[in-house]
């Protein structure tokens, strides 16, 4: 039989991992910057096509050991008048040479802006100091435009939850996108407006 105080610590340790999961953790960095510890990476991901996308998102996906790293990225080619979602795959191969791979799929511009006002959502809704990290496991870090950026991390990550959602979306959108299947992007449309209104009403305490 378990000892009430085993019990008591179990249900503290469930509770507040469902707390970390419905809010992203905040993260204060500025991207794309030198004087930052992520610039050689985020170089590599972001770039400057990143920076000169107006209303630009991106999920960042980094193992806790290093190595291998994914961004899924939006863009708007202004050259082109296209939107569009790029997903950047970044690992070394045999003889540690850096090798990235790109894909890139053309969306309708509402798709863009809904996907933007998504991630802005959930990364303003993040809370300090909300996530607590071990020494292995992945991060997934959501960026909105240049100096916002929030996080949540494996394996506490709940499928369920609310990060667990967005987590969940964008690994779809990525496979979309390396498929260059830009209808299955669009079967996914409810699911950015169910998580968008998810996000908003934990915005808006922090709001008021």
């Amino acid at each position: 039989m378990k000892s009430p105080l085993l019990i008591l610590a179990l249900l503290f340790s469930s509770i507040f991992s469902l707390s970390a999961q419905t809010r992203l953790g905040t993260v204060p960095r500025s991207i794309n910057r030198a004087d930052n510890p992520y610039y050689a990476l985020d170089s590599i991901l972001l770039g400057e096509e990143y920076s000169n996308t107006y209303m630009g998102v991106a999920m960042i996906t980094k193992n806790a050991l290093g190595g291998s790293a994914a961004c899924l990225r939006s863009n708007y080619d202004s050259a082109r008048k296209r939107y569009e979602l790029v997903y950047l795959v970044y690992n070394h191969d045999r003889k540690g040479r850096e090798k990235v791979k790109t894909y890139r799929c053309t969306i309708p511009s509402e798709t863009f802006l809904e996907l933007s006002v998504l991630i802005t959502n959930a990364v303003y809704a993040s809370a300090p100091g909300s996530i607590v990290f071990g020494a292995d496991g992945v991060f997934y870090e959501f960026l909105s435009g240049e100096s916002i950026s929030a996080v949540c991390w494996w394996p506490s990550l709940q499928s369920d939850s609310n990060c667990g959602r967005l987590v969940s979306l964008f690994q779809k959108l990525q496979n979309a996108v390396r498929d260059n299947d830009s209808e299955s992007i669009e079967e996914l449309r409810p699911e950015i407006k169910s998580l968008t209104e998810v996000f908003e009403k934990l915005r808006a305490p922090i709001e008021d």
